[in-house]
């Protein structure tokens, strides 16, 4: 056993000791949260009000698993598999990038903007969940999505199925294409897209975790051209 007592506090405050030289202390504590969120199904005052509540050896172990991929920066979305956004838990593993916050206040400035009925199209879309949000927020939109690589495709179909919400994805590589004619008949309203953009010689700026877990592919581009993405777009 990884702690002296199978109590809520004996976890917590182990946590805090293993994690005390990765993560800030507010840090910890919100990672705590998600974690007992997904294996025991507490929220923030469960955590307070019941710390002397006992665990089963078997979510013991869950909990001593993810604590030493946490040990090694994994970010805790690939650890659990899953990711929130905009309302939405949407799978996440290493062939998509983590969805970030800012891109929810993209979604939310875009459907501010386009009208009912539009046709929309998301350039690398990862998890999908640029285009399975505008979806989710108005059922109108006609929504498409591509991505070079077919793994995060996979990501965002299953995604786009546990949701019920129908995206059409494409994968193709929209460097090598001369027209979207080539993807559909589509005429799209509007374009979006997150595209890499981050030099590779930047590469050693990068937050651990990102550099060692975040697929490369969805961010990183040549040093000679970190605009190829817009301008093609």
């Amino acid at each position: 056993m990884f702690v002296k007592t199978n109590t809520v506090k004996a976890i917590r405050d182990y946590y805090h000791e293993v994690l005390k030289d990765i993560y800030s202390p507010n840090e910890i504590n919100i990672l705590l949260e998600i974690v007992f969120k997904h294996f025991v199904g507490f929220n923030k005052l469960d955590l307070k009000t019941k710390q002397d509540n006992h665990l089963s050896e078997s979510e013991l172990l869950d909990f001593h698993f993810t604590l030493k991929r946490l040990k090694m920066s994994e970010p805790i979305q690939y650890i659990l598999e899953e990711a929130p956004f905009m309302g939405m838990m949407l799978k996440v593993d290493q062939n998509v990038l983590i969805p970030r916050p800012e891109t929810e206040e993209l979604v939310d400035w875009i459907s501010q903007e386009i009208p009912p009925n539009s046709a929309v199209l998301d350039i690398g879309t990862g998890s999908g969940c640029i285009p399975l949000a505008l979806k989710k927020i108005n059922p109108t939109y006609q929504v498409s999505a591509v991505d070079i690589d077919s793994e995060a495709l996979n990501i965002a179909k299953h995604n786009s199925h546990k949701l019920n919400l129908n995206v059409q994805f494409h994968c193709a590589d929209i460097l090598s294409i001369k027209s979207i004619d080539e993807l559909t008949d589509i005429n799209f309203n509007c374009i979006i897209s997150n595209p890499p953009y981050i030099g590779n010689s930047e590469k050693v700026n990068m937050d651990k975790g990102v550099l060692d877990f975040e697929p490369h592919l969805a961010l990183f581009v040549d040093d000679i051209d970190p605009m190829i993405f817009y301008r093609k777009i």
